[in-house]
């Protein structure tokens, strides 16, 4: 099982960024991106609903990880001024699924790339 440890989001021109932090490396881990046509997500274990900022949603579902373990940050980021990105939830953390839910100002046209020392998640999402 891999640790997630951090959640952060930047932007600069060309892309707004969402990365995903991990203690180690990903073997056996298995990670999904999945676009919504709204941003409305169902918490992973009650099944409670919840609606991000935006328009369009993406669901990160990474198969493998914890994200309670390692992880002391918010699980709620807000982001009013980015240009594409207005909100990162965790959805999920239940059974080894990890779950994130991002608002989309717009559809999404995003890249994701998987980074080592340190290993991370790294999703663009472009912005222009």
């Amino acid at each position: 099982m891999e640790l997630i440890s951090a959640v952060r989001m930047g932007t600069d021109p060309g892309a707004d960024r969402v990365t995903i932090d991990f203690t180690g490396g990903l073997a056996g881990t298995a990670i999904d991106l999945i676009p919504h046509a709204d941003t409305k997500f169902v918490l992973n274990a009650s099944g409670a609903p919840i609606t991000l900022a935006g328009k369009y949603g993406l669901l990160i579902r990474i198969k493998g990880a914890d994200n309670h373990t390692a992880f002391s940050g918010s699980t709620d980021l807000k982001t009013p001024t980015f240009p594409e990105i207005l909100e990162a939830s965790k959805v999920g953390d239940f059974v080894g699924v990890v779950q994130w839910g991002v608002g989309l100002a717009a559809s999404a046209r995003y890249q994701a790339t998987v980074i080592s020392n340190p290993t991370r998640l790294v999703i663009d999402i472009r912005n222009s």
